[in-house]
Parts: C-alpha cells; structure tokens; sequence
C-alpha cells in the first residue's frame, strides 16, 4: 500500500515548490555566461578592458553545475524518503533543511559578486574612452542592465528558497528526540553526495541535532 499519511504531503509539496526556484537560479546564472561569451562577440576590445569583470562572471556562472547537483540530491533524498519510518524521515528533513539554508547562502553570496561585476561593466561602458562603436557600447550597457536584473533575481530566488525550507520542515515530527535523529541509518544519503561541502552540512545538521 502506498504510504499516503498526511505526513508526505509536506514533502510532495516541497518538491513541487523547487521547479520555479531552479528556473530563477539557472536563468540568471545562465545570463551570466551569456555575458562572458557576448562582450567579446561585440567588440574584442572592450572584452580586454572588463577582463576582469567576464573572470567575475565566469566562476558565479560555475555556481549553476554546483546549485544542480545538490538540488538534484536533495530531491533524491526527499523522494526516498517518503517510503522511510518517521525517525528516518524526521533525520532525512533534518539534513535537507540544512542543506538548503546553506544552498540560499551560497545563492545569496553569488548574487552580490554578480551585481559587483555587472555594475563594473556598466561603469566602464559609460566611462571608457575606447575608440569603438557608440552602438556597442549600447549594447554592452544593455547587457549589465539585464544582468543587474538577474542578480536581484538570483538574491530573491535565494531568499525564497531559504523561506520555503524553514517552512516546510518546520513541520518535521517535534516528538523525535535527537538520538532517534542520530542513530538513523542515512549512509544512503551520504552517498548521494558528490562534494565535501554536502558531506560537512550533513554531519553539522546531524551533530547540532544531537546536541538539541
């Protein structure tokens, strides 16, 4: 019989919520890359003069494989543990809420370094005194405008999902006492991981849980 309790509702709800979440992250993290790849199409020489910035823009872009990973093991977790005991599935939501608060930081991190480097670019397309196309310039303008749209969107979509964490798994059973949580046997989820910084969050939430 599948388990129907209203206690997976939460979960099946969460899992939901995360698709308009990833769509706002990769899209801005995406507009990143489109940056680092269009300056250079619009003119070489203004690509030299915001070298610094595109380097910028290039490692928060690498943020979206890193975001994808981890989102996709938190998935992983959640839907596996819609099948698992109530101590397992209260140590399953433990780790996960964690995961995910320090996912929005790093969302929320990201999203400064972008508005830092978009604002860059805007200021050097306004202030160069490169000898190239007024159009160009235009153009790059256009491109940081839109950029500094996609870093508010990147902070907002952090900050949601931050939100929608604390307020699903404020729901996670309050009965279980933190020895049910750490004598869970989650080598599974362990092994879903694929960095350290998912393996230290894990073992923090499960070491502050014990220590509730």
């Amino acid at each position: 019989m599948n388990d129907t309790s209203p206690q997976t509702e939460p979960i099946a709800g969460f899992l939901t919520h995360l698709e308009p979440i990833k769509e706002r992250v990769r899209g801005a993290l995406d507009w990143a890359s489109e940056t680092t790849r269009a300056l250079p199409r619009i003119d070489p020489a203004i690509a030299r003069k915001m070298r610094s910035q595109i380097g910028r823009l290039l490692t928060a872009a690498q943020v979206r494989d890193n975001f994808d990973q981890r989102i996709s093991h938190v998935e992983a977790a959640l839907e596996r543990s819609m099948t698992l005991s109530p101590a397992e599935r209260g140590a399953v939501e433990t780790v996960i809420a964690r995961q995910l608060v320090e996912i929005s930081e790093v969302l929320g991190k990201t999203s400064t370094e972008l508005a830092a480097a978009f604002r860059a670019i805007s200021d050097l397309a306004a202030s160069t005194d490169l000898a190239v196309d007024p159009s160009s310039l235009e153009e790059v303008s256009t491109l940081a405008a839109n950029g500094l749209g996609a870093a508010k969107d990147l902070a907002s979509a952090g900050e949601v999902l931050g939100a929608e964490a604390a307020g699903h798994f404020g729901m996670i059973d309050s009965s279980l006492a933190p020895q049910e949580i750490q004598e869970a046997n989650l080598d599974w989820m362990f092994e879903l991981y694929t960095m350290d910084e998912e393996r230290n969050v894990h073992r923090l939430a499960i070491a502050q849980a014990g220590a509730a």
